[in-house]
């Protein structure tokens, strides 16, 4: 049987458009040609095709469509597994929340096309410049989440400093000639914290404190790296 709405041949339709965990993705429907590599999971029954041809996501998806990442809820039970086994195993872990700058501005002086181009290219040069054992979602909004697996504090911080400086040097100007994007972020690998959860809380403060010393920087509570 198949969902209310859904033609007889959705299986097939689903299985043609699936892509398994760790497969890399050059193209996939509702990506606008945005290239996004590494572990992207099209999980099944997750599209369907819907009026005028048109795939569109079925319910429990683990990515969004605008920026190909995974979604806030699949972070969150891979984060919840990477922390209890970085405890387990004695396994450093690193967690950073990444928030760009300004966002609100270019989506009001820029226009909100413009935005959402901003978001997809951030994803995808999050995406291609982590190592394949790290994970990265897009946690709502301009906010992105990165777990930096088997790395500690100074390596992952070394890698979001890589990130930023990435973000930071894309010609913007391709996209639209008053555009500049920067990211501030937040880091937290201390895994006495009790939980990914907790984890998190800290790298959100760092990330204040990146915000505040002046945007564009990584913070890792003990050393900020600025632009």
């Amino acid at each position: 049987s198949h969902p209310i709405g859904l033609p007889a041949d959705a299986d097939a339709t689903i299985a043609a458009h699936e892509v398994h965990p760790g497969a890399a993705v050059d193209q996939f429907p509702g990506s606008r040609g945005v290239r996004t590599g590494g572990p992207l999971a099209f999980t099944p029954r997750l599209w369907a095709t819907g009026a005028g041809g048109c795939l569109r996501a079925l319910p429990g998806g683990r990515f969004g469509l605008l920026t190909g990442l995974f979604n806030r809820r699949y972070f969150d039970e891979h984060a919840s597994r990477l922390y209890a086994e970085a405890v387990r195993y004695g396994q450093p872990l690193t967690l950073v929340i990444a928030d760009l700058d300004r966002f609100k501005q270019i989506n009001d002086q820029l226009s909100h096309a413009v935005g959402d181009e901003v978001l997809r290219v951030v994803a995808r040069i999050l995406q291609e410049n982590i190592r394949e054992s790290d994970l990265v979602a897009r946690y709502g909004g301009e906010e992105f989440v990165i777990a930096f697996s088997h790395a500690t504090g100074s390596q992952s911080y070394q890698l979001a400093e890589r990130l930023r400086v990435l973000i930071e040097a894309h010609p913007w100007h391709e996209i639209h000639p008053d555009l500049r994007v920067t990211t501030s972020m937040g880091l937290c690998a201390d895994l006495t914290q009790g939980g990914f959860e907790q984890m998190l809380s800290v790298a959100d403060a760092n990330l204040y404190h990146a915000k505040s010393s002046g945007r564009n920087r990584v913070c890792s509570g003990s050393e900020v790296v600025a632009a």
